[in-house]
């Protein structure tokens, strides 16, 4: 659906958005403890967990929920788990297990396919991930070559696959078994070894296998990018009783991070309730950067407070975008031109390219922008085409090894141009709305397919409308 927006200031409260990347942990942390730790308590839990995410959460957690309960219930219903006299996990059967047959659904998430698959490695399970169009393109098998060694441990492969299903083209990430497979099983410890571009989700992923893992692991990463959501699954393990040993060091050329896991863990099956859900579930600081820039971009000191305050923010949790704030200020301080890292930070780089633009004559560098050619759109060509919409000059500098932005912001903003795409991204919609907050008031222009905002934020334009917000669908 198409939105016009009508530019005016946003004032109000905006209440708790629940972290997407902790949710994540929580829903697989739940399910893989369940497995753990046999409980009778256990539907009344699923259920409690169940209603949570339909009410507060996005399409990305559902899809994580929903495959994660139909991998439980086919384990349970198969028997592979064992169990000792006490009903704790006793052993993961060596046996094999094909459940090609589910039907499981990634849709657009990445996180959600990228944290499942070294979760059905561990496991042993053949299966068929469905992804969309968009994101079977984005993935790559290389992302999963940190998973060599339980790949060989449990004989199987990833593939990718098309094939036409009632009249449709469909899209999977296969894991299925490899036909040259000679038995092998580690006799303490597993070790992965990732470098450079490894993903943060699928090292998550690893490490969430802990709670059903009968050996230990070691997860040895260099040059680790986004290390903060790997804080957020060592965070969240550690609240599931995994202790969790980590040691790094630091060379001219090169970051090291070693993180162990003992075997003998004592897991913990926290008692799943609303509460509970709440407390777990940090507030989302990457979600809440779209009503922080609002408050920027009208001129606030008060980034966090005025005019719009947004709730249940922590900076003492392990959320790497919670730097936002820090940032801006510097921004809105600088003399000369400001280089910004967005190496670790690249869900929120393109809200504080668009964000510049506000700062009258100025010039920004983002460094290490690799990253946004490879979401849910290009967001580096996204961010480019709105700051040039607004009047900014931008250039694209590429290197063997990173790409930059640098923006000249304009001495005063004006729409070039009252029509945008939202390129069928969760976040570039969110921040053409938030170009409202800058422009001269009642300023018209429409963004396509605003509705693309679900994936992360459903409430997105509740909230908006009620922070005063003006809008028409057509």
């Amino acid at each position: 659906m198409q939105k016009m927006i009508y530019s005016k200031p946003l004032a109000g409260i905006v209440d708790k958005i629940y972290s997407k990347s902790y949710m994540h942990r929580l829903i697989i942390c739940f399910f893989l403890s369940s497995l753990a730790s046999k409980k009778e308590s256990f539907p009344s839990e699923l259920e409690v967990l169940r209603n949570f995410i339909l009410k507060e959460s996005n399409r990305d957690n559902i899809a994580t929920f929903i495959i994660m309960e139909k991998l439980t219930k086919a384990l349970i219903d198969n028997h592979v788990i064992k169990y000792n006299s006490d009903l704790v996990l006793k052993d993961i059967s060596g046996k094999h297990v094909d459940l090609s047959y589910l039907s499981l659904n990634c849709d657009e998430s990445a996180s959600t396919l990228r944290m499942i698959v070294p979760i059905a490695c561990f496991l042993n399970i053949s299966c068929k991930l469905e992804v969309d169009k968009a994101l079977y393109e984005r993935v790559s098998i290389d992302d999963f070559l940190i998973l060599k060694p339980i790949l060989d441990c449990r004989g199987l492969i990833i593939i990718k696959e098309s094939n036409t299903v009632e009249g449709q083209l469909k899209y999977y990430i296969n894991i299925t078994r490899n036909s040259n497979y000679k038995q092998s099983y580690p006799q303490v410890k597993l070790q992965f070894y990732g470098e450079n571009l490894t993903s943060s989700q699928v090292v998550s992923g690893i490490l969430m296998c802990s709670l059903i893992s009968t050996f230990e692991i070691e997860v040895l990463l260099k040059n680790q990018e986004s290390k903060q959501y790997i804080d957020i699954t060592v965070d969240s393990v550690k609240k599931f009783g995994i202790n969790v040993i980590e040691d790094s060091s630091q060379s001219d050329n090169h970051s090291i991070w070693n993180i162990y896991i003992n075997k003998s863990n004592n897991i913990s099956y926290p008692q799943i309730t609303e509460d509970l859900i709440d407390t777990f579930v940090a507030g989302d600081w990457s979600l809440a950067s779209f009503w922080i820039c609002a408050n920027f971009i009208m001129g606030s000191e008060n980034l966090l407070d005025e005019p719009i305050k947004v709730t249940n923010l922590d900076f003492n949790d392990e959320q790497g975008d919670k730097v936002l704030p820090a940032i801006l200020r510097k921004m809105k301080e600088s003399k000369e031109t400001l280089s910004i890292d967005c190496k670790n930070i690249p869900d929120i780089a393109p809200i504080l390219i668009i964000s510049s633009c506000f700062i009258k004559s100025k010039k920004f560098k983002f460094e290490n922008l690799g990253r946004l050619r490879k979401k849910e759109s290009n967001r580096l060509e996204a961010s480019k085409s709105i700051v040039q919409a607004l009047g900014g000059i931008v250039k694209v500098i590429e290197s063997t090894k990173s790409i930059s932005l640098e923006v000249s912001t304009p001495k005063e903003v004006k729409l070039n141009d009252n029509s945008f795409s939202s390129f069928n991204d969760h976040r570039i919609a969110m921040i053409l709305a938030i170009l409202s907050t800058g422009l001269e008031e009642n300023t018209k222009y429409t963004i396509d397919n605003a509705l693309v905002t679900s994936k992360s934020y459903p409430r997105f334009w509740d909230d908006f409308i009620k922070l005063g917000g003006q809008i028409n669908g057509i």
